[in-house]
């Protein structure tokens, strides 16, 4: 089915052509993709397939909020992420200008994106929550006053705020993340206390390695992005997304061997890699051209973890988003220690990537 094919189906044609799949067999699929996250992350649990969950339909792209209270969001925040007061929310809350900037866009109904990087799956659900505490605590700053922070009226003011925002916020989560619980419930019901919540397939080298059938995926992601699109246009919102095809692929440095030998042994695995960061795609250029995008830099778990936002910048062409992802990761270089190399060119990336399937073997 080509593109044009595709952009001509209405969304009830899509949702047809997505029953016409074997939904058993791809979330068997989808748990053979999902194993290896969830076994690196103490976080995570593989939830079953149950064909009567609306959290299982695969023609159900988006799910409305189900907001609680902001109260909660932060308790859950503070149980996902022990140390998000350091590594997260002092980013964003010693920064108002951006804040001040993000919040305009979200009063006026512009639609702006927080754009990462996909180090890890959990990174775009840790830190969506603390922009959305961020707005709402500031917005009762300006409301009734910062040095009223904590009292009855500021806590009722950022309340208010939390209502408003909730239905404006929007992440997009790989479909794989539907098998997928934290903290005792489905990934995607705690996200939706924060927002809008988006299953799209992103277009990789690790799908493309799957049994995923393309064809899905393509009718799916068209079907996602027609709802959010219409979303944006109507009302605004906060897209939050890693950047699709971002997967980080590993190497040795084997120049690197002799000074390896004269660091602490706990810093050696650090530098002994090199991650090759895949390009990013038109597509995700198109979702987001003509907004506003905050770049965020992070690593969340693991040795050294750090978060970094840079500036925030109008995207108009695929060269805007090749820039993005270059700050990211020089930054993450800098902050991490590792080596992080992004690749603009599709046949550089997957020569690197032959490179470490190669080294790997010997």
């Amino acid at each position: 089915m080509s593109a044009s094919d595709l952009n001509k189906m209405s969304p009830d044609q899509l949702r047809q052509k997505i029953r016409s799949f074997d939904w058993p067999e791809i979330f068997r699929i989808f748990s053979t993709m999902v194993t290896p996250h969830i076994q690196a992350q103490e976080l995570f649990e593989e939830l079953p397939y149950d064909s009567s969950s609306a959290l299982h339909d695969l023609t159900q792209v988006s799910y409305p909020p189900k907001p609680s209270s902001l109260r909660d969001v932060r308790a859950l925040a503070g149980l996902a992420t022990p140390n998000r007061e350091p590594l997260i929310t002092r980013v964003f809350s010693d920064r108002p200008d951006q804040l001040n900037e993000l919040y305009n866009h979200a009063r006026d109904d512009r639609p702006v994106a927080i754009f990462m990087a996909h180090d890890d799956i959990t990174d775009i659900g840790r830190v969506l929550p603390e922009v959305l505490v961020a707005l709402c605590e500031y917005h009762a700053d300006l409301a009734v006053g910062e040095a009223t922070r904590g009292s009855d009226t500021w806590e009722q003011a950022a309340e208010r705020m939390y209502q408003v925002l909730c239905h404006k916020f929007h992440i997009i989560l790989a479909g794989t993340l539907r098998l997928v619980g934290a903290l005792g419930f489905p990934v995607a019901d705690l996200l939706a206390n924060i927002g809008w919540v988006h299953f799209s397939f992103p277009i990789t080298e690790s799908t493309r390695e799957s049994e995923l059938p393309v064809e899905l995926m393509r009718v799916s992601n068209r079907l996602m992005r027609m709802e959010l699109e219409e979303m944006l246009r109507n009302h605004g919102g906060i897209v939050g997304l890693a950047g699709p095809g971002s997967v980080d692929k590993r190497q040795p440095l084997h120049q690197l061997t002799s000074w390896l030998q004269h660091i602490p042994d706990r810093y050696r695995d650090r530098y002994r890699v090199t991650r090759h960061v895949q390009p990013i795609h038109a597509g995700t250029a198109d979702l987001i051209k003509d907004m506003y995008v905050l770049p965020v830099a992070a690593k969340v778990t693991g040795a050294s973890p750090f978060v970094q936002t840079g500036r925030l910048q109008r995207v108009r062409h695929l060269d805007d988003l090749h820039q993005i992802m270059e700050w990211i990761a020089d930054t993450c270089t800098r902050c991490s220690f590792e080596i992080t190399v992004y690749h603009r060119d599709p046949q550089r990336w997957r020569s690197a990537l032959l490179r470490w399937r190669r080294d790997g073997r010997e």
